[in-house]
């Protein structure tokens, strides 16, 4: 497809999406105004629940709630005739909009309800766990978290979600890693373990689980998303501070700090963070080892490693965000500096017959150093349409990443010193992506609402590795030298419509990507040449039924596309070891999956569910050629998956808060070289116990067992952790002392069978240590002590 008309094609199918909504929108609305008051005070009463029916049938149309002064404004349709007002502390009142005529209610007094209620001591509050049209909504409760908790804790308690020890985020069933996005927008992979270890609990409103991604969502999100929602309003300033470290024993350690700062008012807010560890690390050959055993060779391989690590890094966060009832608008900088300190790493290799004779001995050291530099800036503005929820909205994000790396190679041999290695390999790379986006929802009479966008993202990567050996002269001179650059343009569009009836809701979309691809890599006076030009579509649906007031069911559909990386297209060969190569292929096509989604709500209880069928799917593969090992990736036919999974957040026994997650499924890989089917099972648990007001335990454990992956069979995992917390000064001070790994079980473990060789793996790095967290939090907050009187049987605490 040319470019003119690839142009053409987009216009084309951007003005129909357009086109599609205006005859939708000329309905018949009237716009219900109010001013609601407290009977015997005249005090304005705010967080009224206002709602909307149509009186033939006693259907649901829409809600709204007062504001702050007590006035409501909301856009109904025509044949709306009643509206029911209700607080907490006050009679439901009903207003009649045919007998008033005039929408405009001026002041609606409510009674106050003289039933005296008890006070309390509030554990188990509204159900945390909500399914809404695909989405699985999760509320912290307030009572089970502590203020030394960060956005990695609350995920830790969410439905559905796994973390590993290492801060790999997925759902359950799914092997693919999931995406993170703060109110919205989606974070970097390599942003997402700094940016929630600063993220402050307390600033977390909901976390919303998405196994399938929808329409308005990139298509490349395979491993289900998860949004984090943060609370917007906050009064006067508030400062935390949060200083941590982990001893492992034999002077290793791991320390971090953060800091958080916020300051708002009513209907804006500044808020930045500064999260830093560093540390110094090691693992041990005897955790940390390899073997290779040839098919067609008398040849085994067994590589034993050990050495020591200096992490070392920054992560800043800056932003601010203005709302009102019109108007939303906000910016966010987030800033990432990796730069660590030396890496020493030495590697001890084996090598035998069949029969363990002995053949050579080699010594391997290596020097790596990895240096990454990475700002992230968002703007956002969203514009309130009515009162039912309409709104447009527009964004934009600048993310520019380099990085420098050298590693110093050196290894030598007792027999054949033809095996010898000097080599230094550095490379240097910059990569500069660039999104547009608009969204437009509109809410309509009879329960409907469309939705629809477009989104324009280009990325530009240039990186360049060379290949340096040791002269004569002991001098490193340039042996091969690689240039590659890489530019992606990705221009999409989207329709999505949602239906309401009486218990079932319909919504049902359709999102094109036209992606286009330019790559060239230049390497030993040849030149590599990949262009690429496709239009791709991809359908999603959801139909969500309310069985009753407790339980929902929900089906959801989707299709998403994995790209593959310009890196793994290349002819380029570069080693990773002294037996193992890279090498690209520039075969390989995009990966296609297909998601299907049953879920089950009630109460805090969330089942599920879950087909995944994978087409053209990635695979590792293995080939040898003179005992050195080629290492590419390649389509690999499809796979399978499919299982059931389950998820409760709640209290157990008054003051023991429990999250519980568990899943089992079944995997089918046809053209796997190793297992062909295989069943796997996973859980993961979480309990708070609130010993007194100042005090609680928490435990944490995981098990999963081995699953597939192509051609690797990945060993089962088990972990638990184990912490204490004890609030001083009405909580504003908080020291946690934490217990990771307890049993020091946490390892990976791997098995890899090709047509060529057995290659097994069994890495295990620093896991078990001591944990010392303090937070201390000041906040100033300024309030209206007369209007928060009259009002405060109906403020939000008290409404939950």
């Amino acid at each position: 497809m040319s470019h003119k008309v690839s142009y053409w094609v987009n216009l084309l199918l951007i003005t129909a999406l357009m086109s599609v909504s205006f005859n939708l929108f000329s309905q018949n609305l009237v716009e219900v105004k109010g001013h609601v008051l407290d009977s015997t005070t005249l005090a304005p009463i705010e967080f009224v629940n206002i709602v909307a029916i149509r009186q033939i049938d006693s259907t649901y149309v829409l809600g709204t709630t007062s504001d702050n002064s007590g006035n409501f404004s909301m856009i109904v349709p025509n044949n709306v005739c009643l509206i029911k007002l209700s607080a907490i502390g006050y009679k439901e009142k009903t207003v009649n909009l045919i007998k008033c005529k005039d929408p405009k209610l001026d002041n609606i007094k409510l009674e106050r309800n003289l039933i005296a209620l008890e006070t309390v001591d509030i554990t188990a509050q509204a159900y945390n766990t909500e399914l809404n049209n695909g989405i699985l909504i999760f509320k912290p409760n307030k009572n089970a978290i502590s203020i030394n908790d960060t956005g990695l804790d609350i995920l830790r308690l969410s439905p559905t979600v796994y973390l590993s020890s290492s801060n790999k985020i997925v759902i359950h069933g799914n092997s693919e890693q999931a995406s993170v996005m703060i109110d919205g927008r989606i974070l970097p992979s390599n942003q997402v373990e700094s940016y929630l270890s600063s993220l402050k609990a307390n600033d977390i409103k909901s976390v919303e689980i998405q196994e399938a991604n929808a329409v308005n969502q990139d298509a490349n999100l395979q491993g289900g998303i998860i949004n984090i929602t943060t609370n917007l309003k906050t009064t006067g300033l508030t400062f935390q501070v949060s200083p941590s470290i982990n001893y492992y024993g034999n002077n290793y350690y791991y320390q971090s700090s953060g800091t958080n700062l916020s300051l708002g008012q009513e209907n804006w807010k500044l808020y930045g963070s500064y999260y830093y560890k560093n540390g110094q690390l090691k693992w041990d050959k005897k955790d940390n080892y390899t073997k290779t055993r040839y098919y067609y060779e008398d040849l085994i391989i067994n590589e034993k490693s050990k050495g020591e690590s200096f992490p070392k890094m920054h992560n800043a966060v800056f932003g601010g965000v203005f709302n009102n009832t019109k108007h939303k608008i906000g910016f966010e900088t987030i800033a990432d500096f990796n730069i660590p300190g030396k890496k020493e790493g030495q590697n001890e290799i084996f090598l035998s017959d069949t029969n363990g004779v002995y053949k050579d001995y080699g010594i391997r050291i290596s020097s790596p150093i990895n240096k990454t530099q990475l700002i992230n800036t968002s703007l956002f503005y969203t514009y309130y349409l009515d009162s039912l929820g309409s709104k447009l909205g527009l964004e934009g994000s600048i993310l520019s990443n380099e990085s420098d790396y050298i590693n110093i190679t050196s290894s030598s041999y007792e027999t054949n010193s033809s095996r010898d290695i000097n080599e230094k390999n550095i490379s240097s790379g910059n990569s500069f992506d660039k999104y547009v986006k608009i969204d437009y929802y509109k809410v309509l009479p009879s329960n409907t609402s469309i939705q629809l966008g477009i989104k324009h993202n280009s990325t530009k990567i240039t990186s360049r590795l060379s290949v340096d050996t040791l002269n004569e002269s002991n001098n490193w001179v340039e042996d091969s030298i690689i240039n590659y650059t890489y530019d992606e343009k990705i221009t999409a569009a989207y329709l999505s419509l949602k239906k309401s009836f009486k218990n079932n809701t319909i919504k049902a979309g359709i999102r094109l990507e036209q992606t286009k691809i330019d790559g060239i890599s230049q390497w030993e006076n040849s030149n590599d040449v990949f262009s690429s030009n496709s239009l791709d579509i991809f359908p999603y649906i959801n139909v969500t039924s309310r069985i009753n007031e407790k339980d929902k069911l929900s089906f959801t559909y989707s299709k998403s596309i994995t790209r593959p990386y310009f890196v793994l297209l290349t002819n380029f060969v570069n080693r990773t070891s002294d037996f193992m190569y890279d090498v690209g292929n520039p075969e390989l096509e995009p990966q296609i999956r297909h998601t299907i989604n049953l879920g089950a709500n009630r109460n805090n209880h969330y089942a599920k569910a879950f087909l995944y069928y994978t087409d053209k799917m990635f695979s590792e593969n293995w080939e040898t050629v003179d005992s050195l090992i080629y290492h590419t990736t390649k389509n690999n036919g499809n796979s399978l998956v499919c299982g059931l999974g389950y998820s409760y957040n709640g209290y157990l026994y008054k003051k023991w808060y429990c999250s519980f997650n568990a899943s089992v499924y079944y995997q089918n890989i046809p053209n796997s070289y190793y297992k062909k089917n295989y069943i796997t099972s996973s859980t993961n648990i979480n309990n708070r116990i609130k010993i007194n007001k100042n005090s609680s335990f928490n435990l944490y454990g995981t098990y999963r067992s081995s699953y597939i992956a192509a051609n690797t069979l990945q060993k089962n995992l088990f972990f638990i952790d184990l912490s204490y917390s004890y609030a001083f000064f009405k909580s504003s001070l908080d020291c946690k002392i934490l217990i990771t790994d307890i049993f020091n079980s946490n390892n990976t473990a791997s098995e890899v069978r090709t047509p060529y060789f057995e290659y097994d793996i069994n890495s295990k790095h620093m896991t078990q240590a001591i944990q010392l967290k303090v937070t201390y939090k000041v906040a100033s907050q300024k309030r209206n002590i007369t209007k928060e009187k009259n009002i405060s049987d109906n403020k939000m605490p008290y409404r939950l």
